[in-house]
């Protein structure tokens, strides 16, 4: 729940880093909350907090690079 985030999930700080970290440590559930951005870029945010986005695009990428590095399992993708 809230993959993205580092601390609160109303003031915390969005972060890519947190996918690297996670999948990097085996996790096979995630999530990603996508929202429209600026336009009509897809972000990924907590929406209606105080929480930065970042852009999807950046996150897929994020994934694609370390889904399988700590494991062979399939990695389980909540897109909201």
């Amino acid at each position: 729940h809230n993959t993205y985030l580092e601390g609160h999930q109303f003031v915390g700080v969005a972060s890519i880093d947190i996918y690297k970290i996670i999948l990097r440590l085996g996790c096979r559930c995630i999530e990603i909350d996508n929202w429209n951005g600026p336009n009509d870029e897809p972000i990924v945010t907590h929406g209606r907090t105080f929480v930065n986005p970042i852009l999807f695009e950046k996150v897929i990428k994020e994934i694609s690079i370390n889904a399988f590095i700590a494991s062979k399992y399939p990695l389980i993708i909540s897109l909201e």
